[in-house]
């Protein structure tokens, strides 16, 4: 579970009728930001299944400057949030595994990384952004079916994990052209003291010893013609390293959409760097940074048209910095950290809700504050 508590300045929401941002006063807003309630069943050691509920911002405010929709009825909604299957082909070897149920594509180290994981208080949003283009919601998630592995040499130094997948992304509705078919492939190369040590669809990021590591990654996507667009794509690289008790990772991805006569392409990534400092006995601090960037069509005729494909438009950063105080590893952590926001509308200027920055379910158009918060997680 994560709680926070979160202090939010220079919010301003849009008034259509004066065509004007109005100022939001500064507010306090604790809520629960992520549950997450599950099984694993194994057998064997060669077949398993994860079920995993959720429920997400529970007293959220939408006018706090943090993202996500609100879950504040008077029985908040407990839902699905993976059903997979993991079958091992071979019991003494990691290279062929078969997946499938309903689960994030495995594209972008980011977007398959745990948020009970990352250093920064919120993961990268560069991630919904990518999470958004492929499946057209902010969890990602969707049904479908991967074949991956892992292979390593002979001294265990270097390895190299494969997936490739097809999902079925169902967007906003289920018509005659919205059944194709999305592929996914991600490829990735272990140097160093290996950061995967057997085929899962994350990695484990956390590493607290004193320890070398570098891991790189490439990963992409393609979906033929649906209701929305004649064609859409995504291809990037991604990279974690680790130095002693100092690390750096980041992403660079591109997206893209095609309809008869018009082509949008967007980017967004992130890089964050941290270190591991021991504190007390048995305890960890972790000064960390982050910045995300999303860069998106500018012009006036371009924007409408990335419309029309449901792309995202304009330009964000984020910068998010802060420290973590990890009392149990991987299970008890308290953060205080600091989210500085910047964005640009381009030319369909006031009003537009066309990034994560300038649109909030329940509110439309805004302009984010910056936030100061503090938070709490708990896996048991």
């Amino acid at each position: 579970m994560q709680t926070w508590g979160v202090y939010t300045t220079n919010e301003a929401v849009f008034d259509p009728d004066l065509q004007k941002y109005d100022p939001v006063k500064d507010q306090v807003n604790i809520y629960i930001r992520r549950t997450r309630l599950g099984v694993l069943v194994k057998k064997d050691d060669w077949i398993s299944l994860r079920l995993v509920g959720a429920f997400d911002n529970i007293g959220h405010n939408p006018l706090a400057g943090t993202v996500g929709g609100t879950n504040n009825g008077s029985f908040p909604v407990f839902g699905l949030w993976d059903a997979v299957f993991d079958l091992k082909i071979s019991r003494k070897s990691d290279a062929l595994h078969v997946l499938g149920g309903y689960y994030t594509p495995i594209v972008s180290r980011e977007s398959v990384t745990s948020a009970f994981k990352v250093s920064s208080m919120e993961k990268s949003l560069s991630q919904t952004y990518i999470r958004q283009h492929l499946t057209g919601k902010g969890p990602g998630r969707t049904t479908g079916v991967t074949l991956g592995g892992i292979l390593f040499n002979a001294a265990h130094t270097q390895g190299i994990k494969y997936a490739f997948g097809m999902h079925n992304p169902v967007f906003t509705t289920l018509g005659a052209e919205g059944s194709r078919p999305m592929w996914a492939g991600r490829l990735v190369w272990y140097c160093g003291q290996l950061e995967g040590q057997k085929f899962q669809m994350a990695e484990p990021v956390f590493s607290a010893t004193k320890t070398n590591i570098l891991t790189l990654g490439t990963s992409g996507t393609y979906q033929g013609e649906t209701y929305l667009f004649k064609s859409s794509w995504s291809g990037g690289v991604d990279m974690h390293a680790q130095w002693q008790q100092f690390s750096l990772e980041g992403e660079w991805y591109f997206l893209g959409r095609n309809s008869a006569d018009f082509s949008n392409v967007e980017q967004t990534g992130f890089l964050r760097a941290a270190a591991y400092l021991p504190f007390r006995e048995k305890h960890l601090l972790e000064p960390t940074v982050m910045w995300m960037f999303f860069r998106g069509s500018m012009t006036g005729f371009e924007q409408l048209e990335a419309q029309t494909l449901g792309s995202f438009s304009g330009a964000e950063s984020t910068v998010d910095a802060g420290v973590n105080w990890h009392l149990t590893k991987q299970k008890v952590k308290i953060y205080v950290h600091y989210n500085w926001r910047l964005a640009d509308s381009g030319a369909l200027g006031a009003g537009a809700a066309n990034n994560l920055y300038f649109y909030q379910p329940g509110v439309e158009a805004i302009k984010r504050g910056n936030w100061l918060g503090i938070g709490v997680n708990v896996v048991l």
